[in-house]
C-alpha cells in the first residue's frame, strides 16, 4: 500500500502563500511537535476560503496524479 500524501498550503497575513507535499505521517509528526505554532488555524471542510485574506493552513489529503496524454499531435494546421 502506498504512503498517504497531504498537501499543506500556508497563507500568511502578508498575502504570501506556500505549499508543501508531505506524507501524512510526517505532517502529524510536525503538528504534534508544534512546528505549526501553538494554536494553528486550519480551514474547515466546506469553508469557502479567500486565499488573499485567509491566514492559516489549508490541508488537502489525497493522491497526486499526473495525466497521461491519450493521443500525440503529429500534424498542425490553421
Amino acid at each position: 500500500m502506498s504512503e498517504k500524501t497531504v498537501i499543506l498550503i500556508h497563507c500568511d497575513e502578508d498575502g504570501d502563500k506556500s505549499f508543501r507535499v508531505l506524507s501524512e505521517e510526517k505532517f502529524l509528526r510536525e503538528l504534534n511537535a508544534g512546528d505549526f505554532g501553538d494554536d494553528p488555524t486550519f480551514a474547515k471542510p466546506g469553508d469557502e476560503v479567500d486565499m488573499d485574506c485567509f491566514c492559516g493552513y489549508i490541508l488537502i489529503k489525497g493522491e497526486i496524479v499526473q495525466p497521461r496524454p491519450v493521443e500525440k499531435v503529429k500534424k498542425y494546421a490553421l
